[in-house]
């Protein structure tokens, strides 16, 4: 495996692991419900 191609991999997983943080704070506030959690979780 070609090791900046796990670099970037993992880059790109940590920054989409905190925009998911970010996004599940929003969801938990009541204004956010319904079509846009679903679509979130899938």
């Amino acid at each position: 495996v070609d090791v900046v191609k796990t670099e970037d991999a993992c880059r790109a997983f940590m920054a989409f692991c905190r925009a998911s943080g970010l996004m599940a704070r929003d969801m938990m506030t009541p204004r956010k419900r319904g079509g846009e959690a679903r679509a979130l979780q899938a």
